[in-house]
């Protein structure tokens, strides 16, 4: 066997010993929250109005250092990373902030958080280019941690 086969035979053992990828680890639920209330701007003239998701759900998900969110309302639900966002998270102390940039001129950020008393929020804001009002968004839901 010559040295590059050795090598070559040495790094394909290596790799394998380290353990599945990244990308085989399943999703695995972190916060889900439920029904958004808030408030939005429409920079068309409009101004403030009360908004809000009644039947909304956001799940955050996390797979080894990658998040993602699950977002679903009346009309059906989808990933932020599968529409197309980019995903920016932090963590520390237990607070996830996560930014979504998406292709399409939407940026959403969201704050969880949970306090020693076992309840779990998340404050979340939304600036969209819509085509037919602009509007930027202010919302809270209340949540349960996994």
């Amino acid at each position: 066997m010559s040295n590059l086969s050795r090598s070559i035979a040495f790094s394909l053992t290596a790799l394998s010993s380290l353990g599945p990828a990244v990308a085989s680890e399943p999703w695995r639920d972190i916060y889900r929250c439920g029904a958004s209330s808030g408030h939005s701007f429409y920079t068309g003239g409009t101004g403030w109005a009360q908004d809000g998701i009644s039947n909304g759900q956001i799940v955050l998900r996390k797979r080894g250092k990658d998040f993602d969110l699950q977002i679903g309302d009346t009309t059906g639900a989808f990933s932020v990373r599968e529409d197309g966002a980019e995903v920016l998270a932090r963590e520390e102390d237990g607070v996830i902030q996560i930014v979504a940039v998406y292709p399409a001129m939407t940026v959403e950020t969201f704050l969880f958080t949970s306090s020693t008393q076992g309840r779990a929020s998340l404050a979340w804001t939304s600036s969209k280019r819509t085509g037919i009002e602009d509007r930027v968004s202010v919302f809270v839901s209340a949540c349960t941690t996994r």
